[in-house]
């Protein structure tokens, strides 16, 4: 009988790290939960979108499947965005992909968005209460009049206090 290597893979590693994310987030189990949140929060049928934290490519692949083509995604994590170019090109998509600091977005972006996402709890990643304000006031600042943010929080305040319970709702499928 053969005894099955577990092979440690370091922690520190990003591309680790980044090749983990994305075999714990399903995209295609994702895409049936998620894109028809968005689809149903939006005013226009082919709106423009700017998915402000790509990561793995999970909300960017499932809405360029289902035909929003008018997408800039951005990722500053070069591990995630690479993990995310080779999830698409499995699914013959090319991304259009930035690299921007939410605090310090281009005023070129000034009203160009229909939608702004901001998923997986990844505003939490901007620790301080001021750079979480300043991010979010140039997420509006480059929506549209009629423009919607989608912001995902998960009660990260009452998980870090122990208080958080589960409602049974939750997007991730892996």
């Amino acid at each position: 009988m053969h005894k099955l290597k577990h092979k440690t893979l370091p922690a520190n590693n990003p591309r680790t790290l980044a090749k983990l994310w994305s075999q714990f987030v399903s995209i295609e189990k994702r895409r049936k939960k998620e894109i028809p949140f968005i689809r149903r929060n939006l005013q226009k049928q082919s709106p423009s979108v700017f998915d402000s934290c790509l990561g793995c490519g999970a909300t960017t692949i499932g809405l360029r499947l289902e035909k929003i083509n008018n997408v800039i995604s951005n990722e500053i994590d070069l591990e995630m965005r690479s993990i995310a170019l080779e999830e698409a090109a499995k699914r013959s998509l090319i991304l259009q992909v930035t690299s921007h600091d939410w605090r310090s977005l281009p005023q070129s972006m000034d009203g160009q968005f229909d939608l702004v996402t901001c998923l997986g709890n990844s505003l939490t990643y901007l620790f301080e209460r001021e750079e979480q304000l300043k991010a979010l006031w140039n997420f509006r600042r480059i929506l549209s009049g009629s423009g919607v943010l989608i912001i995902d929080e998960r009660n990260y305040p009452r998980i870090l206090e122990g208080r958080f319970i589960q409602s049974g709702k939750n997007v991730f499928c892996g």
